[in-house]
């Protein structure tokens, strides 16, 4: 569900890489779970597929 998450966040026009980062990580966790501890980590590897899918 990443590629329907980026699109989703997408729609909403949120500018800020924080805003993003944060809109994203909320509808990737109702499918997967993230434990605390990588939840950075996750997070910047979904940033990164939300800036490689703008291309």
């Amino acid at each position: 569900m990443l590629d329907e998450s980026i699109c989703e966040v997408r729609e909403v026009g949120l500018t800020g890489e924080r805003e993003i980062r944060e809109a994203l990580m909320k509808r990737v966790k109702i499918y997967n779970y993230i434990p605390p501890g990588v939840a950075d980590a996750y997070a910047e590897a979904i940033m990164k597929e939300y800036h490689a899918a703008k291309k």
